[in-house]
């Protein structure tokens, strides 16, 4: 155990020294309770179990989670900071709740964006090696084991990951973080991307043949399937969303 030494002052010319112990600090960090708020709210959220449009309350939160408001309320900030909830006046916190022409204005941006990027690359095509990485995680996905040892967070994390590996080797740091924060406003939304194990298929395919594409400098296939990968995506996000509403609302 490590000791000090207390300097008590008693008058001008005596101190008393008193031996106190000093307990050694833990190499382990405590997590705060903001923390364990924030992660299981985010993972209900994106488990689809909070539907659009679900108020979170706080005084509910607090009970649930034996927690003050201060914890709560830093959990639902940083909910908002990555748009995975809304906050509103006189009404409080609610998971986000998108219309389709919010999600058809954020899809169009990526297909602007990653069209831009195929054409680059596939413009200046690099050696086949670069994307050696890839193209080995894709061609596993079309094996069924696959399907049955992720999760569809998993999936569309990984999707993410695979544009904006496109956007990072194209170099142009303006467009990756557009595309960042693109993803990031439609994370909650493309958790539903991938629905079945033929859409799993079918992307895995598209993916593949983006690669390809570019490595051969075929500019006008890269294009064409980057933007029928993405659309593929809307119209599965657009039909779960719709299905989601109306459970949750009556239509």
């Amino acid at each position: 155990m490590t000791w000090c030494f207390l300097i008590v002052y008693k008058n001008v010319l005596e101190y008393v020294y008193i031996l106190l112990p000093v307990q050694p600090r833990s190499n382990i960090p405590r997590k705060s309770r903001s923390e364990d708020v924030f992660i299981d709210l985010k993972r209900r959220i994106l488990a689809w179990e909070y539907p659009p449009g679900y108020r979170l309350k706080e005084d509910e939160l607090c009970r649930e989670f034996n927690v003050s408001r201060i914890p709560v309320r830093e959990a639902l900030s940083r909910l908002g900071q990555i748009h995975l909830v809304e906050r509103k006046p006189n009404v409080g916190c609610s998971v986000k709740r998108w219309t389709l022409d919010e999600i058809n204005d954020l899809y169009e941006l990526r297909v602007a964006s990653e069209c831009y990027v195929a054409e680059a690359l596939a413009g200046n095509p690099p050696k086949r090696s670069v994307f050696e990485e890839l193209r080995e995680e894709w061609s596993g996905y079309l094996e069924k084991s696959k399907w049955d040892s992720f999760s569809q967070v998993h999936w569309s994390s990984r999707d993410e990951f695979f544009h904006e590996s496109l956007a990072e080797q194209l170099g142009n740091n303006q467009i990756l973080l557009t595309l960042h924060d693109t993803n990031a406003r439609l994370r909650f939304l493309r958790v539903k991307d991938i629905t079945s194990e033929k859409v799993l298929s079918t992307s895995s395919k598209q993916h593949l043949a983006i690669l390809d594409a570019i490595c051969d400098g075929d500019v006008d296939k890269a294009k064409a399937t980057v933007r029928a990968n993405i659309h593929m995506g809307q119209r599965n996000v657009k039909v779960a969303l719709q299905e989601v509403l109306f459970r949750a609302f009556g239509g």
